[in-house]
Order: structure tokens, then C-alpha cells, then sequence
């Protein structure tokens, strides 16, 4: 819809993210504040807004920002007892992102506990799972006229689902909870939350229970799909509404809680802009900003020296010089993802070695390298086929 109103540019997507952004910061207040009160809310609100990951993906034109905000608004009108605005928002969840469906699997089990001692209510369970429906019907149609139940082009040539291997999956499950939980300075609202819900272990708010189990959920699906660092920023809204409850059902004093929060949101600044904070995730700091300027670089050099050439690159590079609508060319530049005899003319890699085809392999294949950019530990090498 912004795209039909302002038309298709950069500061229209950014400014689409924006407003995700902040809708989804509101929502994280509004949902606290329903569960514990007005403070609560406006600290847990605060935490989100500063911490890395979330400052980082407010800006970036993806779906996980949108997803989050839908999530956190579905979640809140659920445990209100809103029908019709948790179906809409639901609806308009599972519609944005394929594995935004896993929402929904906690919300239905959490409401059958709920209200166990009436019985299976099928008519309530069927309301509830009416998104989830709408998305299946979906993807069948997606199906049946791509081939596909997931069409983008990337899964072409990878798996979406990883292989059956348990300790791979552990592995992987074990450092999507570390970063959910551990990570990027949140050990600290972490052990507040495991020491308040010790304490109150007989009279926690329910509401806890659901958010666990959504995100317990969402880190055992990861590790058994394709997996980015910055898919769990739906979960961040739930995880720090409950750490704000916590760190204010913990501390007595209240004159502290100001300033112990403020360092707390000092120290999520800190990170985001701190060189080494990222651990090579160029998506969960504001590092992305670096990794966005080596990217519209080297699309002008390719743009200005090497007109009509077939760019042989993996995503994003690939997705950026398509559209000039992403801003990083003002020509379209053709692309392609495998080494065919089309791709003789350049080819552009982050990290070579790390890609698909690397530095060694494009030398096999007649490719020599031509121009070098660096931004820190970032470098983007292009290559031109040899006549």
C-alpha cells in the first residue's frame, strides 16, 4: 500500500520498517501494561526499542519487523479475549511470513489448557487455527501454480527444511536459545527472569506460560529449517514484556529501576554500534549500515565499468542490483545464480570463500579478480571472465 500511494524507493521502505517498528514497540507497552501495569510497560517498550538486534531491523526493509509487530498485537487481543482483532491481525501474521504459522500452534495448545476442565471446545479451537487454515489454503494454491510450496529462488538450489541429524539440530536449537536468552547483553534480564519466576513459581500470571511456549517453539522449528539471526526478533516483544515484569517485581526500591534500566539501555546502544559486537551477523547491529555501503559501492562500480555484463552473485547482491527500486542501481543489472556460459563478463562475492563459488573456483573457471572493496572486516571482491 505505500508503494501504490508514494511509490516504490528506498525511503519508502525504510519508512514502511519505521512505522512496523513502532507499532510494534506500542504494542510491546500496550500488551505489558495490560499484564502488569503502566511502568512495566513503558521499560519493557524501552528495552525493546534499544536492544541491537530490534534497533537494527527497525531500519532494514524486512519481514521480521512486520512480523513482530503483527505477533505482539495478536498475542495481546488474544489474552484480552478479542476475537475479531485477533483474527484480522492473525490473519494478516501467517499472510507476512511463512513460519509466522508457529504462533499460533502455542496459542491453541496454551487455550486448551486453559480451559480444560470444560471440555474441547471445537467451535473456539477452529476460530483460533482460522489463520493458520487461510495460510495452508495459500500455500496449496502456490503449489498448484508455481510448483512450489516456497518459490523464492534461493531454495531453488538450498532446502528450506535442514537434514534429520539430532546432534546437528541440538546444536543449532542450543545457539538460537543462547542468542534469544544470552546474547548481545540479555543474560542480564535472563537471570531477573529465572530468579522472579523461582520466587513466584505458584503465582505466576498465566500469560508467562504462553510466551515461553511460543518461544520455545520458535527456537526447536528453527533449528529443523533455514535459519537468519534476525527471524527471532518476532520473539523479542514477548521475551522482554516478561524480563520488565520481572526486574520490576524484583527490585523493591524503585529509585533504582531508572537508573539500573538505563544502563541496561546505554550498554544495548553500546553494541549496536560497536565494531565487534556483531560476531559476523551483519543483521543484528547497526554494523548493517557498513555491509549496505560496501553493497551500493560496488553496484555503482559494476553499474559504471562493466554495462551489459550477466552478474554471476548470491543474495542479497543479487536481489539489490535487480530493481533499481532498491536504490543501489539506476539500471537494471541481468543476474544469475549459477556458473553458466551467459556469466562471462563479471562476478561479485562477499567473503568469496564463503559462497557458493569461491575465490579458488572462479579462478578455475577463467574469473580474475579486478577491483577490491573494504569496510572493516567487510570485502566484496569482483571478478571479470578472462577473454
Amino acid at each position: 500500500m505505500g508503494y501504490k500511494l508514494f511509490g516504490p524507493s528506498p525511503n519508502v521502505s525504510h519508512g514502511i520498517s519505521l512505522f512496523f517498528a513502532a507499532l510494534c514497540v506500542f504494542g510491546t507497552y500496550t500488551l505489558t501494561k495490560y499484564l502488569a501495569g503502566f511502568w512495566q510497560g513503558v521499560f519493557a517498550a524501552a528495552l525493546l526499542l534499544f536492544s541491537p538486534i530490534f534497533f537494527a531491523q527497525a531500519g532494514i526493509c524486512t519481514a521480521d519487523i512486520f512480523v513482530a509487530a503483527l505477533c505482539v498485537w495478536t498475542v495481546h487481543y488474544y489474552l484480552m479475549g478479542k476475537m475479531v482483532p485477533y483474527l484480522l491481525i492473525g490473519i494478516c501474521l501467517a499472510m507476512t511470513k511463512l513460519t509466522a504459522i508457529g504462533v499460533f500452534v502455542p496459542i491453541m495448545l496454551y487455550d486448551v489448557c486453559l480451559h480444560a476442565k470444560n471440555g474441547l471446545d471445537f467451535k473456539r479451537q477452529l476460530l483460533l487455527s482460522v489463520p493458520v487454515l487461510l495460510a495452508g489454503v495459500f500455500l496449496g494454491f502456490q503449489y498448484l501454480t508455481t510448483g512450489r510450496f516456497v518459490p523464492n529462488s534461493y531454495f531453488v538450489t538450498n532446502n528450506f527444511f535442514a537434514e534429520f541429524n539430532i546432534t546437528a539440530l541440538a546444536g543449532k536449537a542450543l545457539d538460537i536459545f543462547s542468542f534469544v536468552f544470552i546474547e548481545q547483553l540479555r543474560f542480564i534480564p535472563t537471570a531477573a527472569l529465572c530468579v522472579f519466576v523461582i520466587i513466584n513459581r505458584n503465582e505466576i500470571n498465566r500469560a508467562f506460560y504462553l510466551f515461553f511456549g511460543i518461544i520455545l517453539f520458535f527456537i526447536v522449528s528453527f533449528a529443523t529449517m533455514f535459519y537468519l539471526t534476525r527471524y527471532i526478533t518476532l520473539l523479542l516483544p514477548l521475551y522482554f514484556s516478561m524480563a520488565a515484569i520481572a526486574v520490576f517485581s524484583l527490585m523493591k526500591q524503585r529509585s533504582v529501576i531508572v537508573p539500573a534500566l538505563s544502563l541496561l539501555m546505554a550498554s544495548f546502544i553500546y553494541l549496536s554500534y560497536n565494531p565487534r559486537a556483531n560476531d559476523g551477523r551483519y543483521d543484528v547491529t547497526m554494523k548493517y549500515s557498513d555491509f549496505v555501503r560496501l553493497h551500493q559501492e560496488a553496484a555503482k562500480y559494476m553499474e559504471n565499468t562493466f554495462t551489459g555484463m550477466v552478474l554471476l552473485s548470491d543474495s542479497p547482491f543479487e536481489i539489490a542490483v535487480k530493481d533499481p527500486r532498491n536504490g543501489y542501481v539506476s539500471q537494471p543489472i541481468e543476474t544469475s545464480m549459477e556458473m553458466g556460459p551467459r556469466v562471462n563478463t563479471a562476478v561479485v562475492f562477499s567473503k568469496p570463500n564463503k559462497q557458493r563459488f569461491g575465490s579458488d573456483v572462479l579462478k578455475e573457471n577463467g574469473f580474475l579478480p579486478v577491483k577490491t572493496f573494504r569496510i572493516g572486516s567487510l570485502e566484496f571482491i569482483i571478478f571479470r571472465r578472462s577473454e
